[in-house]
């Protein structure tokens, strides 16, 4: 039953970090599986080894909802963006100094938090060397591997393997491996002081604790490098903190691929936001109506004196459709020069109804999540039915 529990648990967290962050799964996923390949016990191995990959193939098809159409549809943004400047993994390891728009005070709070969460784990292996249940010893060292190998994604020092694996290259920021190298930290230090009572610590050398000065003095090295100012963020006045709130840095990746560059930025597109009306007409005698405006649904009022060319203050995206006055035949939308919503509306009064569509790649996606919700459900009733007839033999 504890098994079943297990599985379930693992399903739900991982089709919980999937429908969260992508570039987080890519990093975290070998670690989990990792984990039960060379931590499990034998004599349950097969056990554990059919409930972890049921867990991994049911929380894929959990989460296809979000990362079908995410993973199919990237021809229909920037995905080129993630490869070049700030965004590019090379121009984002620690100890290089900040590149491309990043503050030093960012990069200072970066490397002090790799460095301390690494000598923390480091810290907690030194003081449960002499743990004498080896399960638990078992459980300390692979974390501890974790952690130093997480600790090395974050430097220069690593870049052979993200050139050997390009799918590391999506995760934008040798940095992100900090998640990995914080739950293996805790884990370390957690695991380090369940049993504090049997721990006897005693110094076995000089070594471990040169390779901890190491560390540390890493953490000095930064400091020198980048200055002697306060290693975390410089607080922002009230008047600058409104500003950010304003117009944040959308991520260049995420730009339709029919939107220009230039106007896709921080600086252009609060003013292009501002300057743009919400309806534009290439004839000035038309006259327009908003009745609604929603996500996916924009329903307008036209009065048209001749064949007038609309632009709809919404960037064009695959799915969107018109309607003219509530006929089935489809009113072509195509992007503008700006990557607007633009279509031709016949002369006269008409009701135009703009719908986002669902795509074919989020219809799949969605009949995946179904089917994976019912394979939960029936396996849920199956062990339910099972667990329960037999605990119920049990009590008679």
């Amino acid at each position: 039953m504890e098994n079943h529990l297990l599985s379930y648990g693992c399903t739900i967290s991982l089709a919980l970090l999937m429908l969260t962050h992508l570039p987080t799964l890519i990093i975290f996923m070998p670690v989990f599986i990792g984990h039960f390949l060379f931590t499990a016990d034998k004599e349950e191995r097969k056990i554990i080894y059919t409930h972890h990959l049921l867990a991994i193939v049911l929380s894929v098809g959990l989460s296809a909802i979000y990362w079908v159409p995410a993973m199919m549809t990237q021809e229909y943004i920037s995905m080129k963006s993630m490869f070049s400047g700030m965004f590019y993994y090379s121009n984002n390891f620690l100890l290089t100094g900040p590149a491309y728009g990043h503050s030093k005070s960012f990069w200072r709070y970066l490397t002090f938090i790799t460095v301390l969460l690494s000598s923390l784990a480091y810290g907690a292996w030194l003081f449960s060397r002499l743990q004498t249940h080896l399960a638990i010893r078992k459980e300390i060292n692979y974390w501890l591997v974790i952690a130093l190998l997480s600790f090395l994604m974050t430097f220069p020092v690593s870049s052979f393997i993200w050139e050997w694996f390009p799918i590391l290259q999506k995760i934008q920021f040798p940095w992100r491996f900090n998640t990995i190298l914080a739950i293996a930290a805790v884990t370390v230090f957690a695991l380090a002081v369940s049993e504090f009572q049997e721990i006897k610590f005693r110094l076995h050398g000089h070594k471990p604790f040169a390779i901890w000065f190491v560390l540390m003095g890493m953490l000095l090295l930064s400091e020198l490098v980048f200055g002697y100012r306060a290693i975390f963020f410089n607080r922002i006045d009230q008047d600058n903190v409104a500003k950010y709130l304003i117009t944040s840095r959308s991520p260049v990746e995420y730009r339709p691929y029919w939107v220009p560059v230039e106007l896709f930025s921080h600086k252009r597109i609060e003013s292009f936001a501002r300057d743009t009306p919400q309806i534009g007409s290439d004839k000035t005698d038309s006259r327009w109506q908003i009745k609604h405006w929603q996500s996916r649904s924009i329903a307008l009022q036209v009065n048209a004196s001749s064949l007038s060319l609309l632009t709809v203050h919404q960037f064009y995206y695959p799915g969107w459709s018109a309607t003219l006055d509530g006929l089935p035949q489809k009113l072509p939308v195509t992007p503008s020069a700006a990557g607007l919503l633009q279509f031709s509306v016949p002369a006269g009064q008409h009701d135009i109804l703009l719908t986002l569509e669902t795509l074919p790649e989020e219809q799949a996606g969605q009949i995946i999540s179904a089917i994976a919700l019912l394979l939960c459900f029936l396996l849920g009733v199956k062990n339910y039915i099972h667990f329960g007839f037999t605990g119920n033999k049990q009590v008679k």
